[in-house]
């Protein structure tokens, strides 16, 4: 049986009249705002409205039930393989603007996350790029993510997961690496080793071996393989890596510099982690960033972030000749990606190639 509350006050934007419409259904409250020129007006499109939503067949599913359950529902499944809070709370940002804020304006009918009517996701393009002027490609991306989430823990259809893979991904443009020096690196790294110990290994580390600093901060000493007291080879575990089912190629411990980093910090038997925060529990990749990023202003006046090494270790490889060993020390599969994302063209790389170009040459090498 439907209860109707009425029509509201009228009110006039841009010099046209809109009317608050509302009534109840089946333990359901919709509201919306209609175009009319009077109030009387205004009630028919609330009968025609309310015909069409007690007319239309329900499929009932998980996705029917209330928004503060799923939001509640899908930020525990996140929780439970995501580590970085920032991402975390992006996922429920994205829901509440999907499912909250734009759903409420142009689909108060909506009664779940299930049985999407066509065209929503193109909708929500546009909301989102004309009316909140957000990056696209960045929100389509986490909007894909959550619905495949939902798709999986039965609160949304495959057929609203086929909708929204159907929209394509902007490609993105790779952020090129922050003007600097050899000098000035090294320069930021005894600054962060003068002032914050504890954070300046994990940040030496990624500096040596291009790793995530995700992947950095979870290493525990338990994967470090050792003979006696040398330790050998760091062998992470798969969860702790961005592809997360399969196992990271292992790091070897040959070179002096990274093994003297590493025996430096086993020396530390309060705490099972390998770069630990100085009250001994793991440093959170946020703080990291945090503090590079301030640090770096500083040190040399250039804002840096920890992807940064990423990126400088795998630019620096790709001078010296890329290679599987430098693909497996950064745990990077993908040779495209690294190659359009990570490896950047610098003068020094370009002279290294005239130069071997040049040597073969003359050598009479084809």
């Amino acid at each position: 049986m439907a209860k109707i509350t009425g029509v509201g006050k009228e009110r006039i934007i841009s010099s046209k009249k809109y009317f608050p419409i509302y009534f109840r259904f089946n333990g359901h409250r919709y509201n919306s705002s209609v175009k009319a020129e009077s109030k009387f007006d205004a009630y028919r499109q609330l009968q025609a409205w309310m015909a069409e939503i007690m007319t239309k067949p329900r499929i009932i599913t998980n996705g029917e039930t209330n928004y503060d359950v799923i939001r509640e529902v899908l930020r525990k499944d996140v929780n439970s393989d995501i580590t970085a809070r920032k991402t975390r709370n992006l996922y429920i940002n994205v829901f509440n603007r999907v499912f909250v804020d734009f759903r409420q304006r142009y689909y108060p009918a909506l009664l779940g996350c299930s049985s999407l009517p066509m065209g929503f996701f193109r909708k929500y393009k546009s909301y989102t790029c004309e009316e909140l002027k957000r990056n696209w490609r960045a929100e389509i991306i986490y909007v894909k993510a959550i619905m495949n989430r939902l798709t999986k823990l039965g609160y949304s259809t495959e057929d609203d997961l086929k909708q929204v893979r159907s929209i394509a991904t902007p490609e993105g443009s790779p952020r090129p690496m922050p003007k600097h020096t050899d000098k000035q690196v090294l320069n930021l790294l005894e600054y962060a080793r003068k002032d914050r110990p504890d954070f300046y290994k994990p940040i030496k580390f990624m500096h040596l071996v291009g790793r995530r600093a995700d992947e950095t901060c979870s290493i525990l000493k338990e994967d470090v393989s050792m003979n006696g007291l040398d330790p050998l080879v760091i062998q992470t575990r798969p969860e702790t890596t961005k592809m997360k089912k399969q196992l990271p190629p292992p790091i070897y411990l040959e070179d002096p510099e990274l093994k003297a980093l590493i025996k430096s910090t086993l020396a530390n038997n309060k705490t099972p982690w390998l770069f630990p925060h100085k009250n001994g529990g793991k440093i959170h990749p946020n703080y990291l960033w945090k503090y590079l990023s301030k640090a770096s202003i500083q040190a040399i006046g250039v804002k840096v972030t920890p992807h940064f090494f990423r990126k400088k270790f795998l630019t620096e490889s790709n001078r010296g000749g890329l290679n599987k060993d430098s693909m497996a020390m950064a745990n990077i599969k993908n040779v495209s990606v690294m190659m359009k994302h990570y490896v950047e063209t610098t003068p020094e790389g370009q002279a290294k190639l005239l130069e071997k170009n040049r040597n073969r040459a003359y050598n009479g090498n084809s």
